[in-house]
C-alpha cells in the first residue's frame, strides 16, 4: 500500500475517532435574562423567560443570563459528565452559584463531575456580556481600528490551532446559543484520538525520507486498522485500547541526545483595559482563572503563569471563590505569581517614578495574597522599552526581563534571543524574548515552528 494511501487511511480514522468521542444527551431546557447591572455572581430578581434553541439575543453593552437545570441521566450514571454549551462568545458558566470556568469558540465543554449519580441535579448559570461594536480588520484580519468605517463585534480573541492570532469577529447581532446539554466521554476513543493525533501531526511535518516518519505512519496504518467501526460499541472500545496499546512505543521513542527539549506552562494575555469596559476585563479575568484551577484539578502536571497582581486582588475583592481556587492550586505548586508589575504596563510613555510604583506595588499584592515575590517582568505585549529599565528592575529587585516585541518587528529583527540587557548607568539584567509571541498550542506544528524562530539555538535548546 502506497503512503499516500496510508495516509488518507489514517485520516479517516481520526475523522471517526474525533465524531465519535462524545455520547450527546438531548438538549436542556433554558431560560434567558437580560441584567441591568454588572454582577459577579449570579443575581436575584431577573425576569426570566424560555430559550427555544438555537436562541437569538443580544445588543451593545448588555449582559445576559441563561439559566438551566442539569439533571444526569440513568446511562450516565458512574461516568464522567460533562455540561456543552454553546453561546457564540466568551462566557461564565456557574455551577451550583459558584463561577466554574469559560465556555468560548475553543472550549465548549467543561466536566460537572467525575462519577455521576444518576438522578443528581446541577445548577447551571452563564454570564455572557454580548460585546459592541467596534472599527475592525478585513475578514481574515483580527487587528482592530483598522478601517474606522466597518464596525463589527469582537466575539473571542485567542489563538487558534494553527498558533496564529485569531479573532471570531461578527458583522451584527443577533449572538445564538446554539446548544446546551450533557454530554459523556468516550474515554478510548478520547485517549486514542490525541495520541494517534499527535503522531500524525509530528510524522506530517517530518522529512518526507525520515526513517521515524515513515515508522510512525507505518505504526499508526496497524494500529487504527484495529478499529471496525460497524462492530458494536462494546467491542470498539476494546479495539480502541488495544490500539493504544499498540502506538505506545512510538509515543515513548524519544529524540537523541542534541536534540532540544521544550518546557511548557499555560499562559492567559489578558490586556487589563483594552477593546471592552473594565467589568468585562473583569469577567475575563474571572474566566480565565476559573478554567484554569479547573484544568488544575483534572490535570496535576499542568502548570499556569500569571502575570499582573492586579488581577490577583480582582478576584480576592469580587469573585473570592475564584481566588480561593488560586491559593490551592499556588499551594500545590501550579500557580506561578511570577510577574512583578502590578499590570503588563506601558514602558514608553511613563516617567522612572511610575515604573517604579509599578514594582513596588506589584511585589506588595502578591505578598498580601500569596506571601510570594517575584524575580520576573514580564513584559510580552509593549512596542518599546526605556533604555533606564534595567536599573529600575534591579532597584526593584527584578532579576530577569522578557520581552514579546522585539521579537516580531518585521524588518528590524533584533539578532538576539537571550541576551544581558544592559542600561543607561551600566546595570545589566538577564533578559528573553519571546520570539513567536506568548500564545500558541502544543501540538508538533507549533513547536516546530516555535523551534524553526529561535536564533541562537545552541544557546536555547
Amino acid at each position: 500500500m502506497t503512503v499516500g494511501h496510508i495516509d488518507e487511511r489514517i485520516k479517516h480514522c481520526l475523522r471517526y475517532l474525533d465524531e465519535n468521542k462524545y455520547r450527546y444527551f438531548p438538549s436542556l431546557k433554558v431560560q434567558a435574562a437580560v441584567a441591568d447591572n454588572d454582577y459577579a455572581r449570579v443575581p436575584d430578581g431577573l425576569k426570566w423567560e424560555d430559550a427555544s434553541l438555537p436562541y437569538p439575543y443580544g445588543r451593545e453593552w448588555t449582559t445576559w443570563w441563561f439559566r438551566m437545570t442539569a439533571r444526569i441521566p440513568e446511562e450516565a450514571a458512574g461516568q464522567a459528565v460533562y455540561l456543552q454549551i454553546t453561546p457564540n462568545i466568551d462566557s461564565l458558566v456557574y455551577v451550583n452559584g459558584a463561577p466554574a470556568a469559560a465556555t468560548n469558540y475553543y472550549h465548549k465543554r467543561l466536566r460537572l463531575t467525575e462519577t455521576a449519580r444518576a438522578g443528581e441535579t446541577f445548577d447551571i448559570h452563564v454570564e455572557v456580556y454580548a460585546s459592541h461594536k467596534m472599527p475592525t480588520g478585513g475578514d481574515d484580519d483580527f487587528v482592530p481600528f483598522l478601517h474606522e468605517d466597518r464596525q463589527r463585534l469582537v466575539v473571542i480573541m485567542a489563538y487558534g490551532p494553527d498558533c496564529e492570532g485569531h479573532g471570531a469577529w461578527q458583522d451584527g447581532y443577533p449572538l445564538i446559543l446554539s446548544d446546551a446539554r450533557l454530554v459523556t466521554r468516550n474515554n478510548a476513543f478520547y485517549d486514542l484520538y490525541y495520541d494517534a493525533f499527535v503522531l500524525y501531526d509530528l510524522a506530517s511535518h517530518l522529512d518526507e525520507h525520515s526513517l521515524r516518519r515513515h515508522r510512525i505512519l507505518s505504526g499508526l496504518h496497524m494500529a487504527l486498522m484495529r478499529l471496525h467501526f460497524t462492530d458494536a460499541p462494546d467491542a470498539q472500545t476494546v479495539q480502541a485500547l488495544e490500539a493504544r496499546a499498540c502506538l505506545a512505543p512510538l509515543l515513548a521513542c524519544r529524540n537523541g541526545d542534541t536534540a532540544p527539549e521544550f518546557h511548557m506552562a499555560g499562559y492567559g494575555h489578558l490586556d487589563t483595559i483594552w477593546l471592552w469596559p473594565f467589568a468585562e476585563a473583569r469577567r475575563k479575568m474571572a474566566r480565565t482563572f476559573s478554567s484554569m484551577t479547573r484544568y488544575m484539578e483534572e490535570y496535576p502536571e499542568f502548570v499556569y503563569f500569571q502575570a499582573q497582581p492586579c488581577h490577583l486582588e480582582e478576584m480576592a475583592t469580587h469573585y473570592p471563590a475564584v481566588f480561593a481556587k488560586i491559593k490551592q492550586a499556588y499551594g500545590r505548586g501550579q500557580w506561578e505569581p511570577n510577574g512583578c508589575s502590578w499590570v503588563e504596563m506601558d514602558v514608553n510613555l511613563p516617567g522612572g517614578e511610575s515604573l517604579i510604583r509599578q514594582f513596588v506595588i506589584g511585589h506588595q499584592t502578591t505578598r498580601r495574597w500569596l506571601g510570594y515575590q517575584g524575580d520576573t517582568f514580564w513584559s510580552p505585549d509593549t512596542f518599546g522599552h526605556s533604555a533606564s529599565l534595567p536599573q529600575i528592575l534591579r532597584g526593584c529587585g527584578v532579576r530577569f526581563c522578557v520581552i514579546g516585541r522585539l521579537g516580531n518587528m518585521g524588518s528590524s529583527k533584533f539578532p538576539y534571543d537571550v541576551f544581558r540587557w544592559q542600561g543607561l548607568d551600566g546595570t545589566a539584567v538577564e533578559t528573553s524574548i519571546l520570539r513567536s509571541g506568548y500564545g500558541g498550542h502544543n501540538n508538533p506544528e507549533c513547536l516546530l515552528r516555535r523551534w524553526a524562530d529561535i536564533q541562537q539555538k545552541a544557546v536555547t535548546g
